[in-house]
């Protein structure tokens, strides 16, 4: 409904190898709001993104009343694959092999998602070349594609 929050924690917890990584988090995140997750480095950040996700078992109860797109920390890939920054986009948004051809459209799209991110003139550029900077921002375009309400 129109009125839920996008988000919703109910004591949330997260443990591992017997240790508590997040302890009993609890909060609503309301449309139309930009909230940032901020603290030290093992603070858990990462791993309750990672439970907001379902990548990780949990306690407690996650509510999620939008589509969320998601940019991670690290793109694992191979540098030296020989894919440009559209192919690997088209690759995402039409999700079937670039080899086959690129639709206009899925071309339009990429180009305006990077556009959206200050970065339509790293279409062409090789993905495994670019900066952690420019990757970021590749990686942003890309999580905008489904037109998420909940970014994480």
């Amino acid at each position: 409904m129109a009125n839920d929050p996008l988000l919703k924690l109910d004591h949330v917890s997260v443990s591992a190898n017997g240790r508590k990584l997040v302890d009993d988090v609890t909060l609503e995140l309301e449309r139309g709001k930009l909230v940032a997750l901020i603290g030290p480095n093992g603070a858990g950040k990462t791993t309750l993104l990672r439970a907001i996700l379902g990548l990780v078992k949990y306690d407690g109860e996650i509510t999620i009343n939008a589509p969320v797109g998601y940019v991670p920390q690290r793109l694992q890939y191979d540098r030296t694959l020989p894919m440009t920054v559209l192919e690997f986009m088209a690759l995402t948004l039409q999700k079937r092999p670039v080899a086959f051809g690129i639709p206009a459209w899925v071309k339009r799209r990429v180009l305006e998602l990077l556009d959206t991110v200050g970065a339509a003139r790293l279409a062409r550029s090789s993905l495994g070349g670019l900066s952690g900077g420019e990757l970021q921002r590749v990686m942003f375009a890309s999580a905008l594609q489904e037109s998420p309400k909940l970014l994480l």
